[in-house]
């Protein structure tokens, strides 16, 4: 999803969203794609996962 289509629809601004995104990235929950002047993002669907499966298998 591009940045301005989460601005808009979060009413934040693009310096907020953008602030948010990288935390994200960081933290490994989404990842980056630049096409131009936009950066969309997309989430990485095997690390939010990895917590889930360290749970189920202590418990």
């Amino acid at each position: 999803m591009c940045v301005t289509r989460i601005q808009a629809t979060a009413g934040l601004s693009q310096s907020t969203v953008s602030s948010y995104m990288s935390t994200l990235e960081r933290a490994g929950l989404v990842r980056p794609t630049r096409m131009g002047k936009w950066t969309h993002h997309r989430r990485d669907e095997g690390r939010p996962a990895e917590p889930v499966r360290a749970i189920g298998t202590t418990l």
